[in-house]
């Protein structure tokens, strides 16, 4: 459960629950720094602190990612949503591709989710829209 959660001074969150703090996993997870630690696809802009995702040009989808995940193990995500496409959703993915949470209205969502496998970390939309500011992924 998380309890509270503060900024420190490079943009990321620390979020202090059951009596212990957690490493962040996401590098540059307020795009402070453009790209850096991401990989886009060609659909993504980052700027102002901000990643629009989509619309996809070739199927399946637009991302935006990192190779920060590990076989068999749980993860609290928080991510601060702008925006959302107009006739769609955006996904968060795990290592094997499967989608563990739909991203369909604003604001800051928070959940957890257990990786079967694989390292990619990824945030998904099909449509042009989906707008993201901040990213936190912790392990549980």
């Amino acid at each position: 459960m998380i309890s509270n959660s503060n900024s420190n001074s490079n943009g990321s969150k620390e979020i202090a629950g059951g009596g212990r703090s957690r490493s962040e996993l996401i590098t540059n997870g307020d795009f402070s720094d453009g790209q850096t630690g991401w990989i886009v696809a060609p659909t993504v802009t980052i700027r102002e602190g901000q990643a629009t995702i989509g619309p996809a040009v070739r199927p399946p989808y637009a991302a935006i990612a990192q190779e920060i995940l590990e076989d068999e193990v749980s993860y609290d995500v928080i991510i601060d949503v702008v925006a959302v496409p107009e006739e769609g959703r955006g996904d968060v993915r795990d290592g094997s591709n499967t989608i563990v949470y739909s991203i369909v209205s604003t604001g800051q969502k928070s959940f957890s989710f257990t990786n079967s496998r694989g390292l990619l970390f990824s945030i998904t939309s099909l449509r042009e829209g989906l707008v993201i500011s901040n990213v936190s992924v912790k392990k549980q």
